[in-house]
């Protein structure tokens, strides 16, 4: 049984940025473009699983690359995808729906919604079989009238507790309060519904929750008030109001729908009311801190830290946060530029089951970019990973040209002079930038980018398409030296070094990032004897990996005095998987100096919060990871050994 099924749209928003409203007839410079999945049906979806509740969706889109999109952001999120059907016929239902979405730059939007496909109007058994098991029914108006009525109709019949959202509103929609158990509008859909004249709120929500649950008193009306929060009324009678928290609004689309999705949610999981009503204010709060629809919605652990923390929310925006295994992998974008540790990193991330690599990037560093991803085609052919998107990235610095690579520690192609079977697949014709972009968006909210390389990659990415910030779960970036000194100069990490004006870019982004630096990862290393077990392991890829590491010990005995490894790449893996967690990581503002003198490359970190317990200063700040809870050598080889 899902806890809440959902009767909705399903739609691709067209999200363009522009600095006030146009005037008709007016032609206006935007300053940005991105798609991203959304439909009022679809984003309360997507709120109420984010928010912890067992939901499934019933709806409808096209047999085109938008509806492809939405399902996998369904399934990806949690989402009992099962209902969800593809309308061929007729030819004006045959095109997934869409939103155009106008952002003004002080974050409120005005939007044209085509319907398509959700202007199927069918109720299959299977729907109404969903609906009968279910403890909630969550239904918008994007969808035909009869449909919605005929859905309200079975839960009524079937005892499950109905929730109307009455977006967009119409005269005709009226109707159906009576079947709604809850009513949530907002103000001005509550004094179009209300029947009476120049209603106030107040008086919308008296008007509305007696007529809802065909007035026997126990209807309720939730109206929403914007930055006023909201007013609540059960049986015609003012019962509640809970106040919106003070944030700086970037974007409102999607506000709403996040707090109905929240609010059931909450519900769901058996909350009191008034708990309930404060759960969706400050998911609702969190949500218009970020760009988009669906991916700016919150988890259940974001709104319940909001809930028992700052009432303004002010620290409400994304955070990397401990993650283990999850019943749906977290899909994982890597770029790199493939040397031994990376392959390291690889072989962990295709074998850990927390998450999936949906696309890998090659970058210079190392070893040229071409032969970066070559080793990376050559590596996936030996295990399940073929068909996974390999993309050629960027083979310079954005202010200088390749520097030659690292032969003495990877070898003359990267992976330790170890010939690999060459595979047959060959790079996408897309650049590694573009397959980021396009993996942030299709996998808006989840997606979660593993940098090991230079940053070159993620810094043109973000240049050419500023969006992507918003729609990523985290960034997990191997490189800097916080405390400790560099190993390509006296003050520089190679990762850094290498392209110091990139890696500004990215660390001064507003996006989460957790910085992996020379401080954890050397402390972290793997011995000839776990050498030994992987040369020695039943899988192909185990043992080229374990063959590789025969020249990273050469290079590392003399710094170390032992035929141990440093493991720096695939603990910036590890820990973007959950598979290892942080003892001391603090959140500070970090600088790169891009000088061309004896400092370029370093990364400064502002440390000077320490004795306060490490304040999270304003602005972009990155995590520093400085400590490990356990040693991640037995972890890595548990995870390699298994590779197949």
């Amino acid at each position: 049984m899902s806890g809440i099924v959902v009767l909705g749209s399903a739609n691709m928003d067209l999200v363009v940025r522009q600095p006030r409203p146009a005037h008709p007839g007016e032609t206006m410079s935007g300053s940005s473009f991105a798609t991203g999945p959304g439909g009022k049906g679809l984003n309360q979806a997507v709120a109420a699983a984010r928010a912890g509740a067992e939901v499934a969706f019933i709806g409808c889109v096209g047999p085109d690359d938008f509806g492809a999109r939405l399902t996998r952001v369904l399934d990806e999120a949690g989402i009992d995808a099962s209902a969800v059907r593809v309308v061929a016929e007729p030819i004006d239902r045959a095109t997934t729906g869409i939103a155009a979405i106008s952002v003004t730059d002080d974050g409120e939007n005005s939007i044209v919604v085509v319907p398509g496909a959700n202007g199927d109007d069918e109720l299959t058994e299977t729907d109404a079989a969903a609906i009968g098991r279910a403890q909630f029914l969550l239904v918008q108006l994007e969808r035909p009238l009869p449909l919605v009525r005929r859905a309200l109709e079975t839960a009524r019949e079937s005892g499950v507790r109905t929730v109307l959202t009455p977006a967009p509103a119409t005269t005709e929609a009226a109707a159906l309060i009576p079947l709604a158990d809850i009513v949530v509008p907002n103000e001005g859909e509550a004094a179009m519904l209300s029947g009476l004249a120049d209603p106030d709120a107040d008086a919308s929500a008296r008007a509305l929750s007696g007529r809802a649950s065909k007035g026997d008193g126990t209807g309720l009306a939730v109206v929403t008030l914007g930055e006023r929060g909201a007013v609540v009324a059960r049986g015609g009678e003012i019962v509640h109001r809970v106040g919106a928290r003070r944030v700086d609004a970037v974007d409102t689309t999607g506000a709403g729908d996040t707090f109905v999705g929240a609010l059931i949610a909450w519900l769901a999981g058996g909350a009191e009311l008034e708990e309930a009503l404060e759960a969706a204010a400050a998911a609702a709060a969190i949500a218009v801190t970020r760009e988009g629809a669906a991916a700016s919605m919150p988890s259940r652990d974001e709104i319940e830290a909001a809930l028992g923390g700052d009432a303004s929310v002010a620290d409400a925006a994304p955070r990397p946060v401990e993650r283990r295994s999850a019943a749906i992998p977290a899909p994982v974008y890597l770029d790199t530029d493939l040397g031994i540790d990376d392959a390291l990193a690889l072989g962990y991330l295709l074998a850990h089951p927390g998450v999936e690599v949906v696309g890998v990037g090659s970058v210079h560093g190392n070893l040229d970019a071409p032969q970066a991803a070559r080793n990376v085609l050559d590596l996936l052919a030996l295990t399940t990973g073929r068909g996974i998107p390999v993309a050629v990235g960027a083979s310079d610095p954005l202010a200088g040209p390749f520097a030659g690579g690292a032969p003495h520690v990877h070898g003359d192609n990267g992976i330790g002079g170890v010939v690999l079977d060459r595979s047959p697949d060959e790079p996408v014709s897309e650049d590694a930038a573009d397959l980021l972009i396009r993996l942030a968006h299709e996998h808006a909210g989840r997606l979660r980018v593993v940098a090991i390389g230079p940053l070159t990659n993620l810094a043109v990415a973000l240049e050419r398409d500023p969006a992507i910030a918003g729609l990523l779960d985290g960034v997990w970036v191997m490189g800097g030296a916080a405390l400790v000194p560099g190993n390509i100069t006296p003050t520089a990490e190679a990762n850094i070094f290498h392209d110091p004006e990139a890696a500004q870019v990215v660390l001064e982004a507003d996006w989460p990032v957790v910085l992996v630096p020379l401080d954890v990862t050397m402390q972290n290393r793997f011995t000839s004897g776990d050498r030994a077990a992987l040369t020695a392991a039943p899988g192909a890829a185990a043992r080229a990996i374990g063959e590789m590491l025969a020249l990273y010990e050469e290079f590392y005995t003399p710094i170390f005095g032992a035929p141990d490894v440093a493991l720096h790449d695939p603990l910036a893996a590890a820990l973007a998987a959950g598979g290892v967690r942080s003892a001391l990581a603090p959140r500070v503002r970090v600088v790169v100096d891009t000088t061309h003198g004896p400092g370029r490359g370093q990364t400064i970190c502002d440390f000077r919060g320490m004795y306060r317990g490490h304040p999270v200063p304003s602005g972009p700040t990155v995590e520093v990871v400085l400590e490990l809870t356990e040693p991640f050598a037995p972890e890595l080889r548990a995870r390699l050994l298994e590779l197949r």
